[in-house]
Formats: C-alpha cells, sequence, structure tokens
C-alpha cells in the first residue's frame, strides 16, 4: 500500500491522527450541544412550573384575599391593607385560616419572612379577633366565637390545629422584628437596626386565645347543637389546656425571653445615652419608643402570667422539672427565660408589678428556689451562673412589692419607685384578681428571701474561677473567668453587670441589714447591778417582741433557736455576697460593721447560744477532732461577726474603749479576747497538718483561710492591750513554760537551763508547736519565744556556707555611711549575714586594726585591749547616724522622739536604696544579737511585722491632725457644713493636692504588702457627709500614717526582711520586736551581769577587787547603772534574757602596767604575777584608770589602783564621760 517513500507514510500517519481527533472533536460537540438544549428544557419546564406555580398561588392568594376581605393598597403585596367592612361567618374563618396555612407551608413552622404573608397573617388575625356570625343571613345576629368549633363534632380537630398554628405563630411574631424597619416610632439611634415589633393585631389574639377564662360558651354561641360533643364544657376546657400546652411546648418561653431582652436592652441604650450626654433627660421620641416598649412588655408580661396562672388552677404546678430549656413546668420556665432577664423588673411600670404581685410570682420563686430538692436543682443548673445572678437582681427588684415599703431599696430614677406605694395598695385592673390557687401560697418572709439569695448565690460559686482554666475560658466582668455556656453579647452586654450590682447592692443597705437582723438589734440587755459582774443569759437577755407574752421557757427557747437560724441565714447570704463579689468585699463589710449597735449584739447574741451559753458551743467545735468546726450549723454568724468587728475595732479610739466603753464594755472585751485565744489555739491543736517541710525555722501558716478574720481580730485586740491594757495580768498566756515563767524579770534568778516541752516540740519541727507560735505567738511566754528566734538564727548559721575570712570592708571614721554603703550595699543577704570584718582606718589613713592608740580624756589616760571584729562599733556608729533626725533619713515624734522615714528623705538622691540599706543593717544587728538605741514610733514596727495600726497612732505622730479628725467624727450636726473633700494639701518643696478618696475599705490590720490604695480624680470632688464621716477619717489618718512614706517604708522593711526571715517576726508583737531590737528598758541586774562575767589572768568571782566592784555596781542609781552599761556594751540596756545572751560575754581582766617586764610583753606571767600581788607598779601606774573595749566586752584593770579608782569618784567621772560617746573611745 505505501511505497518505500518514509514521508509518504509519515503524511498518512499524521492526517489519519487529525482526522480521527476530528472525528472526537465533533461528536463531543454535539454532547455538549445536546446537554445544552436539554438543560435549557429543563430551565424552562421548571421556568413554567415555576411560574405557573407562582400563578396558582397568586390566583389562590386572591381568592384568599377576596375570601378574606383583604385589599391591597398601592398594587403591591408589600402595601398597606384594609380589611373589607363585611360580616364574617364562622366557617368561612375557619376555612380561611386552614386555607392560610395551606398555601403558605413555612408558616406551620411559625416562619413568616415573605412581607406579603406578613401582612396577610395580621389581616387573619384581625379576622380572628372580629364578631362572626352562624350564616351570613341578615337576621343572623348571634355572634360565635372561633373556639365554639372546638367542640363541634365536623371541625374539632382541624379548629384546634388551626389554633395551635396561630398562637404559635403569634409568638414568633410578638416576639419578633417588624417586616420593615422604617417605622417612624423608631428612634434614629435605632434606624439602621431591625425594628422590634411593639403592637398589633397578634399581641391582642394571644390575650384573647391565652386566658382560658374565655373559654367559654352561651347557648346562643353554640354553633349547631346536633353536631354538639357530649360534656362540651369540660371538653371545651380541656381543648383550652391542650392549646395552652402546645404553645409552651414549642418554645414560648424562650421566645418570650429573647423579645424581652432585646427590647430591655434597647430601653438601658436609650437611659444610658441620656445619662451620658443628656443629664438624664431623653428626647420626646425617645421617651415615646421607651414607653411603646414598656406596654409591649406589659401585654406579653399579661399574657405569660395568663398561662402561668392557669398551670397553677389545674394543678400542674406540681409537674417535675426535666433538665433543658423547654422542658419541666410552666412556672419552671417562666423563672428559667422570663424572671432572669438581665435587668427586667429596673424598668417595668407599675402595672407590670402590680401583675407579678398578684400572681404571687416572688413567692413561688422563693419558694422553688430555697427548698434544696433535685426540682429546684434543675432549675438553677439550667439558669447557670449568669442566669442565677440576674434572677437574684430582679427579686431584689420585687422585694420592695412583697414588704410593701417604700422605694428605699430601689435604683434612684425608676419609674417603680414613683408609683410603688400605689401598687402595693391597689392592684391595677388589668391584674390578675379573681381568687384563684396560688392565693392561698403563704407570704415569704425576709428569712425565706435570704435563704433563696443565698442559695442562688452558692450555685454562682461552680461557674467562677478567679484563674483561666481549662474549664473557665470565658472572660466575666464579675466572675473574671466563668465555665457557663458562652453567652451573647447582644443579649448580655458588659454594661449590665454595672447595673446588676447596682440592683444586688441592696441587699447590703442599711435598711435590709436593719431588717435582717432585726431580732438581734432588739435583744436588749436588763442592767445589773453595779457590783455584780455582767452576766449574759437567757434571765438576763430577751426579745423585746417577747416580753410582753407570757409564753413558757419551751415557747421562748424555740422562739431564740429560731431566731439563731435566721440570723446564721442572714450572715450566710453576707458571705457568699462577698465571695461572690470580691472587689465588694469592703463594702458590703463595711455597712455590717457600721451598722448601729448590731456588731456588740451579734456578741451578747451569740454568748446565748447553746444549752451552757457562754460560746461553749464554738469552743467545743473547735476542740472536734481534725478541726472539723465547719459542721457547726451556727458557724458562719462567728465568721461575720470576726470580719466585721475586726473592721469596726480600728475605727476606735481610745476614749470610746476605756472611757466610754463604747460600743463594747472592757468586761466584754476581756471575754472576747479570751474566747477568741482558746478557740483558735483549738483550732490549731485539733487539727490535721502534712508536714511538708522538717526545718524548724521554715514556720507554716494553718489553712484556716475561713478563720483569718478571727485571728486577725485577735491580735486587733493583743496590739491594743499592749498599747494600753485592759486585760489582766497573764491573760493572753496559754502555754505554759516552767523553765521561763513570766514576766520576764523573774527568769533572771538562776532558773533550770531545761528546755520547756513546748520549746522541746519546737525543736522537733512538731507541727502544732510551729503553727502556734506562727498565728498566735502571743500564747507563748516571750521568752520561750525569743528561745526560738534564738534557735532559728543558730540554724541559719549553721546552715550558711563556711567562710572563715569573710568579708572584709575598710572604713574611714569620718564616712562611715558613705564606706559602709559603698562596699556593703553590693552584697547579697546571704554574704551580709555571714562573717564581716571591718577595719578602720585614722586621718592619715593607716591601717591600725592591730594597734591600741591611747586616748587622754581629761588629764586621765585609758587603755584597752581589742581582741578582734569591731563590727558591733561599726554597726553602733553607723545606726547612730543613719537613725539620727539631721541625716534626714528619719524624722523624730514630736513629744516622744520615736523614729519614723522622713517625708524629706529625697534630698539624698538614692534615699530608696539607703533605706533598704539601713534596713539590711538592722536586720544584721538583730540577727547578730547587737542592741541597737533606736526606738522606732509603734505604726512604723507595726509595718514591720504587717500588724493594726490604729487612730491612736496618729497622735503621736500628728497631734493638731488627730485632734481635728476626732472633732469631724464626734461632731454634732451636719458634717457638710464643714466644707470638707476627700483631699489633703501637703506642701513638700512644692504645693501639691492629694487625692485620698478610698473605696469605703480601710486596710488597717492589712499586711504591707496587700495595702489597698486608691486616688481617684475626683476626690476633690467628694464631699464629706455625715454618712462617710468614718471614712474620711481613717482615709485620712491611712494617708498619714501609711501612704505618705509608703516607698521609703517598703524599701526600709525589704531590706530588713532580707535579712531576718519574715516568719521569724511573726513571733513577736511590736513592743516585743522594739525589745528585740534595743533590748530591756529596765535597769539591769548586777547578780545576773556577774553570774555570767569572765575573768582573766587572775582575777575571779571572789577576789577582792571584783567584789568591791559589784559592791560599787550595787550601789550605783538607774542613770549610773545605764551609763556604766553603755561604757562597757555601748547599749545602755540589757540584753533580752539576760547576761547570758551577752554577745561576746562580759570579762574582767588583769593588765599589768607597762614598764614592769623588759619584755614589754602586757600577757607575760612574770608582770601577771607582779600585778596580782601589787609588786613592781611604778610610776607607770599612776594616773592609769581602767578602760573598755567596746568591741569585745572587757573590763581592762590594774589591781593597786582600781580599789582606789572603785571607791573615789573617777568611775562616775569616766562612765559619765564616755556613755554619751562610746564609739569614739577607740581610734583604732
Amino acid at each position: 500500500m505505501f511505497n518505500n517513500n518514509a514521508p509518504d507514510k509519515k503524511s498518512f500517519i499524521d492526517k489519519a491522527k487529525a482526522d480521527r481527533l476530528r472525528r472526537e472533536q465533533e461528536r463531543q460537540q454535539q454532547r455538549d450541544q445536546k446537554e445544552f438544549e436539554d438543560a435549557v428544557r429543563r430551565i424552562q419546564r421548571a421556568w413554567r412550573a415555576g411560574s405557573r406555580r407562582r400563578r396558582c398561588i397568586r390566583e389562590r392568594w386572591l381568592e384568599w384575599d377576596a375570601a378574606a376581605g383583604y385589599e391591597v393598597v398601592g398594587g403591591t403585596a408589600e402595601g398597606k391593607v384594609t380589611p373589607q367592612p363585611q360580616k364574617m361567618v364562622t366557617l368561612d374563618l375557619h376555612r380561611i385560616v386552614g386555607l392560610f396555612y395551606l398555601f403558605s407551608p413555612e408558616a406551620k413552622q411559625g416562619n413568616l419572612e415573605e412581607p406579603a404573608v406578613v401582612n396577610r397573617f395580621t389581616h387573619l388575625c384581625k379576622l380572628l379577633l372580629a364578631k362572626t356570625t352562624r350564616n351570613d343571613g341578615p337576621n343572623e345576629l348571634a355572634t360565635i366565637p372561633y373556639h365554639a368549633l372546638l367542640v363541634d363534632a365536623r371541625y374539632s380537630d382541624n379548629a384546634i390545629k388551626y389554633l395551635k398554628l396561630m398562637l404559635t405563630t403569634c409568638w414568633r411574631r410578638v416576639c419578633g422584628y417588624e417586616s420593615s424597619s422604617t417605622s417612624t416610632t423608631v428612634p434614629s439611634a435605632f434606624r439602621e437596626v431591625p425594628a422590634l415589633y411593639l403592637a398589633g393585631s397578634e399581641l391582642r389574639v394571644l390575650l384573647q386565645y391565652l386566658n382560658m377564662k374565655n373559654y367559654v360558651l352561651t347557648a346562643p354561641q353554640i354553633f349547631d347543637t346536633t353536631q354538639l360533643l357530649s360534656d362540651h364544657v369540660k371538653l371545651l376546657r380541656k381543648r383550652a389546656e391542650d392549646v395552652r400546652k402546645d404553645v409552651t411546648s414549642r418554645g414560648m418561653y424562650a421566645m418570650v425571653g429573647h423579645g424581652m431582652a432585646l427590647r430591655v436592652n434597647r430601653i438601658v441604650k436609650l437611659r444610658s445615652a441620656a445619662e451620658k450626654h443628656q443629664g438624664g433627660q431623653m428626647t420626646s421620641e425617645e421617651v415615646k419608643f421607651s414607653q411603646s416598649i414598656t406596654l409591649w412588655i406589659t401585654a406579653v408580661l399579661r399574657c405569660v402570667l395568663l398561662v402561668v396562672e392557669a398551670e397553677a388552677e389545674t394543678g400542674a404546678a406540681q409537674a417535675v422539672c426535666v433538665e433543658g430549656p423547654n422542658n419541666g413546668s410552666t412556672f419552671d420556665q417562666f423563672v428559667l427565660h422570663v424572671l432572669s432577664i438581665p435587668l427586667l423588673c429596673e424598668y417595668l411600670d407599675a402595672v407590670c408589678l402590680g401583675m407579678l404581685k398578684t400572681a404571687h410570682v416572688f413567692d413561688r420563686t422563693v419558694a422553688r428556689i430555697r427548698v434544696a430538692d433535685p426540682v429546684a436543682q434543675s432549675l438553677l443548673k439550667t439558669l447557670e451562673g449568669n442566669g442565677c445572678l440576674f434572677l437574684l437582681g430582679n427579686l431584689v427588684g420585687l422585694w420592695p412589692l412583697q414588704t410593701g415599703s417604700s422605694s428605699s431599696l430601689l435604683p434612684v430614677g425608676n419609674k417603680v419607685s414613683s408609683t410603688l406605694s400605689s401598687v402595693t395598695s391597689n392592684a391595677p385592673s388589668t391584674a390578675l384578681q379573681s381568687p384563684s390557687i396560688i392565693d392561698t401560697i403563704p407570704p415569704t418572709t425576709q428569712s425565706d428571701f435570704i435563704q433563696a439569695a443565698t442559695r442562688l448565690l452558692v450555685e454562682c460559686q461552680f461557674y467562677k474561677s478567679e484563674k483561666h482554666t481549662l474549664t473557665h475560658q470565658q472572660y466575666h466582668a464579675l466572675f473574671k473567668w466563668y465555665s457557663g455556656k458562652k453567652f451573647d453579647v447582644e443579649l448580655i452586654p458588659v454594661t449590665h453587670f454595672d447595673r446588676l450590682i447596682r440592683q444586688i447592692e441592696h441587699l447590703w443597705s442599711r435598711r435590709f441589714i436593719d431588717t435582717a437582723f432585726a431580732g438581734v438589734l432588739e435583744l436588749k440587755n436588763e442592767p445589773t447591778s453595779s457590783h455584780s459582774p455582767p452576766t449574759h443569759s437567757l434571765q438576763s437577755l430577751s426579745l423585746k417582741k417577747h416580753t410582753k407574752s407570757n409564753a413558757t421557757n419551751k415557747t421562748t427557747s424555740a422562739s431564740y433557736t429560731i431566731l439563731a437560724i435566721d440570723i446564721q441565714n442572714a450572715c450566710r447570704l453576707y458571705t457568699m455576697l462577698m465571695q461572690t463579689f470580691p472587689k465588694h468585699r469592703g463594702d458590703i463589710m463595711s455597712r455590717l460593721a457600721y451598722a448601729p449597735g448590731l456588731i456588740p449584739q451579734l456578741w451578747r447574741f451569740m454568748n446565748l447560744l447553746g444549752p451552757k451559753g457562754g460560746m461553749h458551743i464554738y469552743l467545743e467545735a473547735a476542740k472536734r477532732k481534725g478541726g472539723d468546726v465547719e459542721s457547726e450549723p451556727l458557724i458562719e454568724i462567728l465568721k461575720v461577726f470576726c470580719e466585721a468587728c475586726g473592721e469596726l475595732f480600728p475605727t476606735l479610739d481610745d476614749e470610746e474603749v476605756y472611757e466610754k466603753q463604747s460600743p463594747f464594755k472592757l468586761e466584754e472585751l476581756v471575754a472576747l479576747s479570751s474566747f477568741l485565744n482558746q478557740f483558735y489555739l483549738f483550732l490549731l491543736q485539733k487539727s490535721i497538718f502534712p508536714i511538708t517541710d522538717t526545718t524548724s525555722s521554715n514556720l507554716r501558716q494553718p489553712k484556716f483561710k475561713s478563720f483569718d478574720a478571727a485571728r486577725s481580730l485577735l491580735l486587733q485586740l493583743y496590739d491594743r492591750d499592749t498599747r494600753r491594757p485592759f486585760c489582766p495580768p497573764n491573760h493572753w498566756l496559754l502555754i505554759s513554760d516552767p523553765r521561763r515563767p513570766f514576766p520576764l524579770p523573774n527568769i533572771l534568778a538562776g532558773m533550770s537551763s531545761q528546755p520547756s516541752q513546748f520549746l522541746t516540740s519546737v525543736r522537733e519541727a512538731d507541727p502544732v508547736a510551729l503553727n502556734i507560735l506562727s498565728s498566735v505567738p502571743h500564747t507563748v511566754p516571750f521568752a520561750t519565744r525569743l528561745d526560738v528566734f534564738r534557735d532559728y538564727v543558730a540554724a541559719a548559721r549553721a546552715a550558711a556556707p563556711v567562710n572563715d575570712r569573710g568579708v572584709v570592708i575598710r572604713v574611714r571614721r569620718q564616712y562611715v555611711m558613705e564606706d559602709g554603703f559603698r562596699q556593703l550595699g553590693r552584697l547579697n543577704p546571704t554574704q551580709i549575714r555571714g562573717l564581716i570584718r571591718v577595719k578602720f582606718v585614722n586621718e592619715l589613713g593607716g591601717w591600725n586594726l592591730w594597734l591600741v592608740l591611747r586616748m587622754e580624756k581629761m588629764c586621765a589616760e585609758e587603755i584597752g585591749i581589742d581582741q578582734g571584729g569591731p563590727f558591733k562599733e561599726f554597726i553602733s556608729q553607723l545606726t547612730l547616724l543613719a537613725f539620727s533626725p539631721a541625716f534626714n533619713l528619719f524624722s523624730a515624734t514630736s513629744i516622744t522622739h520615736l523614729l519614723y522615714p522622713s517625708l524629706t528623705s529625697i534630698t539624698h538622691a538614692n534615699h530608696l536604696e539607703l533605706f533598704e540599706f539601713v534596713g539590711r543593717v538592722l536586720g544584721k544587728a538583730v540577727y547578730e544579737g547587737v542592741l541597737v538605741e533606736a526606738q522606732f514610733a509603734p505604726f512604723f514596727v507595726a509595718k514591720l511585722l504587717g500588724r493594726h495600726v490604729f487612730l491612736e497612732d496618729l497622735a503621736g505622730l500628728d497631734e493638731e491632725l488627730w485632734r481635728n479628725l476626732l472633732f469631724v467624727k464626734r461632731y454634732d450636726g451636719d458634717v457638710e457644713d464643714l466644707g470638707l473633700t476627700f483631699a489633703t494639701d501637703e506642701d513638700v518643696f512644692a504645693h501639691a493636692e492629694t487625692e485620698i478618696w478610698t473605696m469605703w475599705r480601710m486596710t488597717f490590720g492589712c499586711q504591707f504588702s496587700t495595702y489597698l490604695f486608691s486616688l481617684p480624680q475626683n476626690g476633690r470632688h467628694i464631699p464629706v457627709k455625715n454618712e462617710n464621716r468614718i471614712e474620711y477619717v481613717y482615709s485620712m489618718a491611712h494617708y498619714r500614717l501609711n501612704q505618705q512614706s509608703k516607698d521609703q517604708s517598703k524599701a526600709f522593711i525589704n531590706g530588713f526582711k532580707s535579712i531576718i526571715n519574715e516568719n521569724w517576726l511573726k513571733l513577736f508583737s511590736p513592743p516585743e520586736l522594739q525589745r528585740v531590737i534595743s533590748g530591756e528598758d529596765v535597769d539591769f541586774d548586777v547578780a545576773d551581769l556577774r553570774k555570767h562575767t569572765q575573768y582573766q589572768n587572775g582575777y575571779f568571782d571572789q577576789h577582792p577587787v571584783v567584789r568591791a566592784l559589784w559592791q560599787v555596781l550595787e550601789d550605783l542609781d538607774s542613770d549610773d547603772k545605764r551609763a556604766f552599761l553603755k561604757f562597757v556594751t555601748s547599749c545602755s540596756k540589757p540584753p533580752l534574757g539576760g547576761f547570758e545572751f551577752l554577745q561576746p560575754p562580759f570579762t574582767i581582766r588583769l593588765v599589768p602596767m607597762s614598764g614592769d617586764d623588759p619584755s614589754g610583753d602586757s600577757d607575760s606571767p612574770i608582770r601577771v604575777v607582779k600585778a596580782l600581788f601589787g609588786v613592781g607598779a611604778g610610776e607607770a601606774a599612776k594616773g592609769r584608770l581602767p578602760s573598755s573595749s567596746t568591741w569585745y566586752v572587757v573590763v581592762n584593770s590594774c589591781e593597786n589602783k582600781l580599789i582606789t579608782y572603785l571607791t573615789g569618784n573617777d568611775l562616775f567621772f569616766d562612765i559619765r564621760a564616755n556613755s554619751n560617746a562610746m564609739c569614739l573611745i577607740w581610734q583604732l
């Protein structure tokens, strides 16, 4: 077929391929064309079918319009409609309703989207409300309601089906939006958002057909007597109940809740904008819109309450609530979806409130919630945290209605407050007035309401967290982190929570507190004889409401039991409020603390509890094994009392406590302190603590967070007693210590050196003993605690790295502060705790640590022996300079000359670093047992310990301010007339005004690191009034005592605590810590000094010269004894615990005269023997006096000269001349 020509073969193959490809393309084009034509045909068929369907629907709708008398205005289905004025036959209406749902299948689901269908449905509702007749005859006059078909045998099934569909569709329309947002009633601010449905025939249909009382038929209203079902009255009632149940089962309450929330939010936005920009005044357009929403809420609430009342009448309220959004009883659904709407009750008018009151909504809600049963638990679980909060807010808003009180508990500006009296006196005509089953519900007492509120708050705890966790991932304005379902920001904006707090804060208003604790406040204390001690018993205390009754003792006891339960519930409420709203804890506690007479009456009432009285029930609870004190049913009363009393007690000045004895008598304070002392000690003794650290120096706080307030109050009472005693001696001691009896001066007379049992327990790291020292150290004798402190220091030294060389610093005497700060300031705390060697340099710059330079004084030469380690002298010189007011780091009070941080210390460029350095130096002195002469102001020492600061402490700092504040506190007139504001003027280098407005939470008694103090810009615009005068007084005192020198104090305390462990400091009270720093403010015991004296080079205790020394010291007066002690130790006060703890020990050393031994060695045996027997003391001994070394406590003497020295006036001259400058005796 082919020749041998290769190109011909290739061209043939290429042509065949091209032809094959062409044919394939043609076939593909044919297929595509066919598919296209098929698609076009299908589209045409669908379009024609759709066109026919639309034409059919349009024709059907036209038929429906004709039958229903519906006329379209403007030629479009979306236009306005007007019904044809004609008489409607009942069967025609029934057919029209059926056709409507036949032509609009989406309406069966309640979804109306097309405006034309919406308008037709509105017209249908109008027809349903219109009067219909049996037929269209001219003589037909009887009006037949649509529900007459419910009992007609022919139409009953369809009629009930259509009525259910109609009501469900009405609810969706009523709770949703309008079909158009061009309504002229909507303010301009909401024109761009969908317009809400506010009024229409749909709402009237609901009002008509949800009222079970409208389902009645008279004889003329029966459609056809021949087709009437038997027992039609009961049957009609049953059919009506079926309709109601069907509507509620289709999510009616959820729709109502959503719709109400949207409309309440609109009102909130309007009023918030008006308050912010228009001074609280809304425009006429906004007022009209707000009134329309209020009318809508009134109508919808009326519909809902009709359903609620119907269920109560049929007994369905006993149905068990099943977990789920649309299950459970009708009233549960009402509470879940309607009563928990945010801020609902804040914007209800008098008509709505009247309906709620008549329907006993408040009573039923409280009764449902406060009972701990599965039904209530399921309801609360479904509500979750936010729902419980907003339900509580609405219940608080309804509480004044229940009590019939004035509007004192309602928000300012709420329309409810202006019409509340009319609501409580006469129910509105639209309210439910006929007698019903719910009228038999007993009224809710305040105790019932408190239990319900507490239950809601307890439920909130499961959904809140201070930290972000896997379960708490939503930020919450009140809870910080929230674990409930994610809430719609449109329905619950963040601003709602601020308004919610304004609702709930009425629970801690003065009026509510007074009524909650009315039973306790009405307790009266009958006067007793002035010669007999006050007693607290059922004979001396009684309730006013029982005084006129002749009830038996059994009745009285039962009354006290009921009252105790009520008070326990009230205390539990306020505990949960503070736990739920920690930011408002201070405000809540302040309201309780300053309620007139409440706190002392609580104390007196608690003494009545139990068969024995006298707080025995709480002491017995504390003694329970494992510290199970929480099982005591009335423990919340004690908790609230302790916290409130701890808030009140710092505000009492000395005149109130000691002279007026108000609000507590001194005997009551003694009893209170005794109880708290025992109570907390029992808690520690009976509790089980896991031992996580066996180091005895690591004090661990017990895990009694709920009783921190009790311990805080106990320490307040103890601090007040140490400042000005009101308790008998040994009142605070509960731990016996045979080796260390109290008070301290008695321990200096040769007691046994065996440690006490308690001290042994501490050294063995017994957790109970350690926690007693950490929490209530004052129950242990001071001497024992001092031993423990020294044990801790010794343990710290033993645990420190060994460094025999230590740190060597070189100090010029003229620049002690500069050289010390430069060289020690860079060391870390561990190095400062270690060994530090000081080398002094003289004016010529020569280092002479090992040389003794003689110093001539009044022609009398002193000699001394340096045994090394001049660090003690360095500490003395540095602290003398640092604490001198002239140096301007510290100032001194005008009268007592006590030290506190200077407000003008900023003159030092690095003043905060200097404060920290001086704090470390003082800590080192305490660590080494070196006493310092500095005496600090009590409030400053209290800061070191994180203890309580009282108003009286201000008297020593600024007496004029203290007197002025007391004047304001006790002013009988209107304080506002004084023209004071929450601001103060301070002149420190420049005039400056400082805001001192606080958040009503006084921070006395808090640790320094936890001080809370706010300085908002509007403090100068907040006037001082009678109701906030206490806040002003203690804000000023707190500012003056704590805030002005906050930075300086913080730096000093940080430095001090870097050396002295904070847990070690907890062993002491402020006065005790001052004693640890500067020693005992008493004359030293010569016998104790003699007992602990060491002798060298031949002297001994019974040596005639030594006995002469002790005789002279015994005869010295107080001033000379102090001068002598300062002469030999550089401090005029004896060491704590006696001279056993003097470091280094007091030593008397015989020093031979120079020139007696050619070797020149003063310690050679030949010179010592000559000196001992008085041989060879030539002219060199004349005029030489004994001297002292302040580096190491050594008295150096020549025997022959010492007797003359002691019997003359030279000793007095020497100690007096040198006592004020002991640091300058040695120029080494």
